[in-house]
């Protein structure tokens, strides 16, 4: 399926939102009280999906309960993150998407086959990831229907709803 953008539809993946860049235009808009509170709902969402995250991580043994603490939500007024910190948690990025494995590898020491501690890479598709990714497929739906209430209640709130 292409991605079709415009400027009153973005699709990402199977989310589709209509009219996204008018509303994060007239959210752009709203005062300090109603921008605070987009940040929190934004922060919430990225924390609904860095827990199962964390928590899908921790279950991949040993490796992944200590790469989990890794796993950080952020959010902004007009975004939500979810990070995997890569430099204090240097092998929580091949813990979640994988790795070659067998791939041939040279040091001081000599040539080695590296990279057999990772799963196999799962590729960038529609199974891609260990924790992270699946954790979004599993939650779309549930973080869908809290942006909708969510966002729903600042643009009424906002007198947005017309």
């Amino acid at each position: 399926m292409a991605a079709r953008r415009s400027a009153s539809r973005i699709r990402t993946g199977t989310i589709a939102v209509d009219g996204l860049p008018e509303l994060s235009a007239a959210l752009k808009q709203l005062g300090p009280e109603l921008q605070k509170e987009l940040k929190t709902t934004n922060k919430s969402a990225a924390e609904m999906v860095a827990s199962g995250t964390r928590s899908a991580m921790s279950s991949l043994g040993a490796q992944g309960s200590h790469f989990a603490p890794g796993i950080k939500a952020s959010g902004g007024a007009t975004s939500a993150g979810v990070a995997l910190d890569g430099k204090r948690y240097p092998g929580v990025l091949g813990t979640e998407f994988g790795a070659g494995r067998g791939v041939e590898r040279t040091r001081s020491s000599g040539t080695y086959e590296g990279f057999n501690q990772f799963e196999p890479w799962r590729g960038n598709g529609a199974n891609a990831g260990y924790a992270l990714y699946p954790t979004i497929r599993e939650r779309a739906d549930d973080i869908v229907e809290f942006y909708d209430e969510a966002i729903g209640a600042v643009i009424r709130k906002a007198g947005l709803d017309g």
